[in-house]
């Protein structure tokens, strides 16, 4: 448990004795998401823009704007382990999510960062203690941990767990690490938190925080999917901009509304298509989207499937 003063008590206490002490309300850096002692753990496949999620969460606690419509109380400072990108890379990102430049001298940025299995460890609390931050940010994990610690072994992740949670609590910050999901859910995600994260569970069920950027197939609509132990579990309707490099809070059924219509009346006239045809036929639809619709009315028994010229075609 942790003390008033934020110091972990390692001892053995009574459940009078916690009583007794002054019940303290979960500390939100930025509300639902990061959680100040606590471990932030944000997943997707690749190329899902997590660590453009991951620098606009910084960009919010930093500027004080909204993320996902969730403001932070006040505002702060982020350190960040940038390891798999580059110092043009980070800059395109930042002029494109609207950073200014007394924003981004809030921003401490490191590029390598010695493996946890090594000074790792060492290495992050001494730029934890001389920089005072309020979140660090690790991108992405697998970087970080070397090749010594094995992801799919619980009790190494859990150590790796144990020691970044003794980080967290000692200086009273908030840690985001961006991972992946495993290969498994590329095509086929499951939308669990407690099993898409890739190696072993420890890897999420050790975090405080869990979020995963999910992409259904039948689902036309991006889900932000959270829980945690301090909060309740969210399904979030999200998009990402292609204009500010930002993620956003979308309504999901006006996105898909009207498509389904489109495809069914589109097959009706012009008999079994693929999807690339309708989508051509719709006047340049988004291929990947009209995928999904006829995924979707398929399962539904709204549509029939079969195969045509070496490809999937549709039939209503």
């Amino acid at each position: 448990m942790t003390t008033e003063k934020g110091e972990q008590q390692s001892e053995w206490t009574t459940g009078d004795q916690i009583m007794k002490m002054p019940y303290r309300t979960p500390n939100w850096i930025l509300p639902g998401y990061l959680l100040r002692e606590g471990i932030t753990i944000l997943y997707a496949i690749q190329g899902a823009k997590k660590s453009f999620m991951g620098l606009q969460m910084a960009h919010a606690i930093i500027s004080g704007s909204p993320f996902l419509e969730r403001i932070p109380p006040k505002q702060g400072r982020v350190m960040l382990y940038a390891l798999e990108d580059t110092v043009d890379r980070l800059h395109g990102r930042m002029r494109r999510q609207g950073w200014t430049t007394a924003e981004a001298g809030k921003l401490t940025v490191k590029f390598e960062l010695d493996p946890l299995t090594r000074n790792g460890f060492a290495e992050m609390e001494k730029a934890i203690a001389a920089r005072h931050p309020d979140v660090l940010v690790v991108d992405p994990l697998f970087l970080a941990i070397g090749s010594n610690l094995d992801l799919n072994r619980g009790e190494q992740v859990g150590a790796m767990m144990r020691r970044l949670k003794i980080l967290v609590r000692k200086y009273r910050i908030a840690l985001l690490v961006v991972h992946h999901t495993r290969k498994g859910s590329r095509f086929i995600p499951s939308g669990s938190l407690a099993d898409d994260a890739s190696g072993s569970r420890a890897v999420s069920a050790l975090a405080d925080i869990r979020m995963m950027i999910h992409n259904s197939p039948t689902s036309l609509t991006t889900k932000i999917l959270v829980d945690g132990k301090d909060r309740e579990f969210e399904e979030i309707p999200a998009s990402f901009d292609a204009e500010t490099w930002n993620w956003k809070v979308v309504d999901a059924a006006a996105q898909s509304d009207g498509l389904p219509s489109l495809v069914i009346s589109y097959l009706k006239e012009h008999g079994p298509s693929s999807a690339a045809r309708i989508a051509e036929g719709l006047g340049g639809k988004d291929r990947s989207n009209v995928a999904k619709v006829l995924v979707r009315l398929w399962k539904d028994g709204r549509l029939k499937r079969g195969a045509k010229d070496g490809g999937i075609v549709y039939e209503a």
